[in-house]
């Protein structure tokens, strides 16, 4: 109820779709939707499962979790950071993973599905465990993705203190 218009404001601002994911043990699932206002846009249903490891969602998870938690998930084969698990290089991940716990976000510039740009932040619960994350998907630039890189953010923060979590602090 209270991540729907956060969700509704930032497609509406992004011209773009925003996902609400809920983070169980080895899967993320799309609990709440939002499409932006252009003439193509990209679809998800309720309910949809991405795996743990995916993208920019994969990669906010991993920087934000547990340290425990983080190495239980990197120790799970096949990962999927950057789609096809044959191209993951851990050198890359390491710096991905600092860059999102710098800034709070991730960012797929098309990875996954050529064209496709998808950013994620993440949304903690009680005591900053990290419950779940935004993923803002869309066909916009490099540029765009910069900008609307803390509109994520600022809403993950909105959902996080709507629904009782404590705000995660970023650069670190």
């Amino acid at each position: 109820q209270f991540s729907q218009p956060v969700l509704n404001h930032l497609s509406q601002k992004t011209g773009s779709t925003a996902l609400l994911g809920h983070i169980t043990e080895d899967s993320v699932f799309v609990i709440a939707v939002s499409e932006g206002q252009k003439e193509i846009v990209i679809s998800f249903r309720i309910g949809h499962r991405f795996d743990l490891t995916y993208g920019a969602h994969g990669i906010v998870i991993a920087a934000f979790t547990t340290e425990n938690e983080r190495q239980r998930i990197l120790k799970n084969n096949p990962l999927y950071f950057y789609g096809d698990p044959d191209r993951l290089d851990p050198h890359r991940l390491g710096q991905d993973l600092a860059r999102c716990r710098e800034r709070g976000f991730a960012v797929d510039f098309g990875e996954l599905q050529t064209g496709i740009t998808a950013i994620s932040a993440p949304i903690a619960g009680p005591g900053g465990r990290l419950t779940g994350c935004i993923i803002l998907v869309g066909l916009f630039t490099k540029a765009d993705a910069h900008q609307f890189g803390s509109l994520v953010v600022e809403s993950a923060g909105r959902i996080t203190q709507a629904a009782g979590g404590s705000p995660l602090t970023f650069g670190m």
